[in-house]
């Protein structure tokens, strides 16, 4: 099993003309773009759970959570599985999805954001979670951007943050971080704890690394 579709930027067009922060705006959505797995880059439920239970594996208990690459906030609706009050931030690039989950959840426990997690205020959680989203292309430097959103990510979480990488380049759209290069390209992992599973996909591994704050 591969992340070879996971947020696929050819999926879904974006029929929002003007991006909202925390839109709640009314808007007739196909039921598919409310609920299909395949919107946010996953084939079918099962697989999309299986990773989402791979990222929460040994965690039993958070007061809040921030999701890098959010898309509609399913895993917000999962997390609550171990724990129902949990606060969860998301932040996503695309209005559809933002929109799209805010109509399907609206629990005052739930906040996605439209924009850049870089470039937006972002607050500080216990975990902060990526799952997949840097494994899609863009004109960016990879290890550099990755580098950006690392050391964000720890300087505002308490306890540890996830990351949900590809080891290799699976299709056009998609990039890999490969292993034998993952630790002389960030910088922070020479400093920080972390524990690297490589156990559950293939090509697929998961980075989790705690602070030392």
């Amino acid at each position: 099993m591969t992340l070879e579709s996971l947020l696929n930027p050819e999926v879904v067009s974006d029929p929002i003309v003007t991006p909202t922060v925390e839109s709640r705006v009314e808007f007739e959505f196909p039921d598919y773009i409310l609920y299909d797995p395949e919107i946010v880059g996953y084939p079918n439920t099962v697989v999309q759970d299986n990773i989402y239970n791979w990222a929460i594996e040994g965690i039993l208990t958070a007061q809040n959570v921030c999701d890098i690459g959010s898309g509609r906030g399913d895993f917000y609706r999962h997390f609550q599985k171990i724990n129902q009050a949990v606060d969860y931030i998301g932040f996503e690039l695309m209005t559809s999805l933002v929109t799209a989950g805010n109509k399907r959840t609206t629990d005052d426990h739930f906040k996605n954001y439209l924009g850049d997690y870089l470039e937006l205020d972002a607050p500080t959680v216990d975990y902060t979670f990526c799952i997949g989203s840097l494994n899609m292309k863009n004109d960016l430097d990879k290890w550099d951007y990755l580098n950006k959103i690392f050391e964000r990510a720890m300087s505002h979480t308490n306890i540890a943050a996830v990351f949900i990488l590809n080891r290799i380049d699976e299709e056009e759209n998609m990039q890999g971080f490969p292993l034998e290069e993952l630790f002389s390209r960030v910088d922070m992992l020479k400093t920080v704890p972390f524990v690297l599973d490589y156990s559950k996909m293939e090509n697929i591994y998961k980075l989790t690394v705690y602070s030392i704050t």
